[in-house]
């Protein structure tokens, strides 16, 4: 915090509060005043985890297949909704997406939204391969229109992949978003290894609920 003096006898300050109307603030002194000066942090870029789809429903995965198309797609508008909210809210200055299914995509979609920059990180090629038609299409969307692409390796699905490739994604970034659950063993990884790099971490399952509409059977 620094601080700044002036030698002003008063001033009028008209402030504005949050959710508050407008009033008129006067403030007074005598010799030597100090005014408290506030820097606020730069906008941070912003990296997401979350389980797989069937994760965030307490359906599971009862209902989550890859032909539930209708099921899907309003997931992905429940969850872009939220993660516009949250980039938002953080003042976001861009999005790191693995273009996983599910948050991650949805993040993506938000940065697009909010004309946000876009690094895009895969674990490995061929991510989107076994995906479906609708699913392979918005993931060839979101690449092309991000910013900044990298593959970190060849081959085929192996977890170790992806786990390094969001350890790429969160050492290069300054604010975690989260969707956890308390359980989530992929998601509790990645917030261990956020707070060992110094990152805020902010958990968003308890907006998810609003937001996707969640009732327990």
């Amino acid at each position: 915090m620094v601080r700044e003096t002036t030698s002003m006898r008063a001033l009028s300050l008209p402030v504005l509060q949050d959710g508050e109307g407008r009033s008129e603030v006067v403030i007074s002194w005598d010799d030597s005043p100090a005014i408290q000066v506030e820097h606020l942090p730069p906008p941070p870029l912003v990296a997401g985890a979350a389980p797989r789809p069937e994760g965030l429903t307490y359906q599971g995965k009862a209902i989550y297949t890859m032909a539930n198309g209708e099921w899907f797609e309003q997931l992905h508008r429940n969850l872009t909704r939220l993660a516009t909210a949250a980039l938002r809210r953080h003042r976001a200055a861009g999005v790191m997406s693995g273009l996983t299914l599910g948050w991650e995509t949805a993040l993506a979609e938000a940065a697009l939204d909010l004309r946000l920059p876009l690094t895009v990180i895969l674990g490995f090629k061929g991510v989107q391969s076994n995906w479906s038609l609708e699913h392979r299409q918005r993931f060839g969307r979101l690449l092309g229109k991000a910013d900044q692409t990298a593959t970190l390796f060849g081959g085929g699905y192996e977890p170790w992949k992806l786990r390094k490739s969001r350890e790429r994604m969160v050492s290069r970034s300054d604010l975690l978003l989260t969707l956890w659950d308390g359980e989530d063993l992929q998601v509790r990884e990645a917030i261990t290894f956020a707070r060992t790099r110094g990152l805020r971490v902010v958990n968003l399952w308890q907006s998810w609920v609003r937001y996707g509409d969640m009732v327990k059977p």
